[in-house]
């Protein structure tokens, strides 16, 4: 079955199926089918990933929706069992379940931190070290300058008003001390380009507007 599908059945995101089917697949010996169908993890096995023992309410029909004629404690988990836990307790600090970098770590505490989806964490940590041109792990002015006039992307080579960039710079600094963190920039570039956006909506107007006068 494809990870897209038992996703939309459980409701669960499909960035965070793809970790849990990621690990799933490393911890499951070769089966015949597809592993996330057919697959089976003993209870041992999953004792000994989460690092402690399982309780019966992890492994009893509320845990999977998906099979609601399983009772008592089973002697192993499927799948959609597997997920399930994933999505509950995959952000956990006690648990050390991926080989992980102090990176990864860091964004999935930020994550937590700030109640932030971790892929769209790791999206503005990928666009952070585009900025970070000096690679010094903080973005200065002249950096964070160059982002949104690349961001934002006027035509005829026009660019942003020295003005405009410094009201900007002044609400992404909320610390006021000349250089953004990662949590600035994340948090100004999620409130600033995500979503209904008014900065690249007033923009992506103004080089409508500009785009059609120049014919």
């Amino acid at each position: 079955k494809d990870l897209f599908v038992i996703c939309q059945e459980l409701n669960l995101p499909y960035a965070l199926g793809r970790e849990a089917a990621i690990l799933w697949r490393h911890h499951i010996p070769d089966v015949t089918g597809d592993v996330l169908t057919t697959g089976r993890m003993p209870i041992k096995s999953f004792e000994d990933l989460q690092g402690k023992e399982l309780s019966k309410e992890e492994t009893s029909t509320g845990m999977s929706t998906a099979e609601p004629d399983v009772t008592g404690k089973k002697d192993y988990i499927d799948f959609h069992d597997f997920v399930q836990w994933f999505f509950t307790n995959g952000f956990r600090d006690d648990l050390n379940i991926f080989e992980e970098s102090d990176e990864q770590r860091y964004l999935k505490k930020v994550s937590k931190k700030h109640d932030v989806c971790l892929v769209d964490v790791e999206s503005c940590n990928d666009k952070f070290k585009e900025a970070d041109t000096n690679c010094d792990g903080v973005i200065d002015y002249e950096e964070f300058k160059a982002v949104i006039q690349a961001k934002i992307g006027l035509p005829n080579g026009n660019t942003l008003p020295h003005s405009r960039v410094h009201t900007l710079w002044r609400d992404a600094d909320t610390d006021g001390n000349g250089r953004l963190d990662f949590e600035e920039f994340m948090a100004f570039w999620m409130k600033s380009f995500q979503g209904d956006c008014p900065i690249s909506g007033f923009y992506r107007n103004f080089r409508r507007i500009s785009t059609v006068s120049d014919l």
